[in-house]
C-alpha cells in the first residue's frame, strides 16, 4: 500500500482491510465500523423511541404495555450489535419481534438492511421472503 492509503485505512471496513502475510483477514471492528455501529444504534434508539411515543399515544396502551414494549424495544437496539455476526439469524427474529414491539420497527429494518447488503442472493431471498 502506499503511504497515503495507508493514512486512510482506518476508514475501510474490517473486512476489506488488508491482512499481513499468511494471517487471515482481521475480524474485530476497524474505526469505521465501531463509528458506523454507534450511529447505527443511536439512530435506532432514537427513532424507537419517537415510534414508540407516538403509537403510543395514539393506540392509548395501558402502562405494562407500554412498559413491556419500551423493553423489548431496548432489546432489539442492543441486538444491532450482533448484527454484523449473526445478521440472518438476528433479522429474522426482529422482524419477528417487530411484529409485537412498535420499538423494535427501527432495529428490524437496519437489520434487514444489513442482509439485503451483505449477503449472497439466497440467504437474502429467505429473510426477505419470511417477512413478507
Amino acid at each position: 500500500m502506499t503511504e497515503r492509503a495507508l493514512e486512510y485505512r482506518w476508514l475501510l471496513p474490517a473486512t476489506l482491510q488488508d491482512a499481513p502475510e499468511g494471517r487471515r483477514p482481521a475480524v474485530r471492528r476497524s474505526t469505521r465500523d465501531w463509528i458506523v455501529d454507534i450511529a447505527v444504534f443511536l439512530l435506532s434508539a432514537g427513532l424507537g423511541l419517537i415510534t414508540a411515543d407516538e403509537v403510543h399515544g395514539l393506540v392509548g396502551a395501558t402502562e405494562p404495555i407500554r412498559a413491556i414494549d419500551q423493553l423489548v424495544g431496548a432489546l432489539a437496539c442492543v441486538a444491532v450489535w450482533l448484527r454484523r455476526r449473526w445478521p440472518v439469524g438476528l433479522a429474522l427474529v426482529l422482524t419477528l419481534v417487530s411484529t409485537v414491539s412498535n420499538m423494535a420497527s427501527v432495529p428490524a429494518l437496519v437489520a434487514l438492511f444489513t442482509v439485503v447488503v451483505h449477503r449472497p442472493f439466497r440467504p437474502m431471498a429467505l429473510v426477505v421472503g419470511r417477512t413478507c
